[in-house]
């Protein structure tokens, strides 16, 4: 995914070289040439307390916290910790950060650029979209260790952003732009477009035989679509925070998405969004992604913090 960005309200395209996944937090994509242009992103952990009807957090703890670009956290199966992807010496590769003792240890160490980890259906693996030497990108499957992965899904070379629906159904953010989300086989690679013009977010949603992404084919008016797996049919619909496409949902199925230094929570079945926590002063840009921790237990955020030229 891409190492050049598209402008204003486009969603990442492919580019041939060194792609690179990196997105701004208020959904625009700028241009970034070289590495020294990514963007300037690190992963927030905050404990939680509580449930989110009274909740309490900790103060926000910046665990990556080094220059570069460190995004798209998942939580690991037991809630130990996440997996996430950092930018590094030009390279892209998965890491995991221990919640106990603080550690980072580097995962994946391929020369192919890997973004956008997900956690496989048995919780024993995880899957990433690899850049391929070709210049395009493809699903691969890695154990836990990041030891002897596996190709998936060959034929499919836009491969990006992803989320499993079940044991043999990957739900695709499909590149070239605009991407389409697919529901796609992994056994006969036979795929079913759902919708063109998507966010990059992809969730299925907590206890339900659904499945969540955004819709911005109203670019004034983007919309969390909820969308029945059986019946295939879009069965409601939330709007996003303005500009927003990065959502998170809890165990009670409410849904969470950041906003400055924001985390804003909407309930099941209604379309507002309520103020859930506010680290105003505490954080040096924006949230961009959100992950929950299985256990409830733990936050984690991405603050993308915007260079002093705006």
């Amino acid at each position: 995914m891409a190492g050049h960005w598209l402008s204003l309200g486009r969603t990442l395209a492919l580019a041939v070289g060194a792609v690179v996944l990196a997105v701004a937090c208020d959904g625009r994509e700028g241009t970034a040439s070289s590495p020294e242009m990514m963007p300037e992103m690190d992963v927030y952990l905050v404990e939680m307390a509580g449930d989110l009807n009274q909740p309490a957090f900790g103060e926000p703890r910046n665990v990556t916290a080094r220059p570069g670009y460190d995004n798209q956290p998942v939580f690991l199966p037991d809630g130990a910790g996440f997996l996430y992807t950092a930018y590094i010496d030009e390279q892209a590769d998965i890491y995991r950060f221990e919640i106990a003792d603080g550690s980072i240890h580097r995962v994946t160490a391929s020369t192919a650029g890997e973004w956008a980890p997900a956690l496989t259906p048995d919780g024993a693996g995880f899957t990433i979209s690899r850049n391929e030497p070709e210049g395009f990108q493809r699903l691969w499957r890695f154990p836990m260790d990041g030891r002897s992965p596996k190709v998936i899904l060959r034929d499919i070379t836009g491969a990006g952003y992803h989320t499993w629906v079940d044991d043999s159904t990957v739900a695709l953010y499909l590149l070239p732009e605009p991407a389409r989300l697919v529901l796609i086989d992994v056994d006969s690679e036979e795929r079913r477009v759902v919708a063109a013009n998507v966010g990059r977010c992809i969730q299925r949603v907590p206890g339900r035989r659904e499945l969540a992404y955004v819709d911005k084919s109203d670019p004034d008016a983007w919309l969390i679509r909820f969308l029945d797996l059986d019946t295939m049919e879009v069965t409601r619909s939330v709007p996003t925070l303005e500009e927003r496409e990065d959502f998170a949902f809890a165990a009670d199925g409410s849904i969470l998405m950041g906003k400055e230094s924001k985390v804003y929570r909407n309930l099941p079945e209604t379309i507002d969004w309520q103020l859930l926590a506010d680290w105003g002063g505490q954080l040096p840009g924006s949230i961009t992604r959100i992950a929950l921790s299985p256990t409830g237990r733990h936050m984690a955020f991405v603050v993308w913090q915007k260079s002093s030229d705006g």
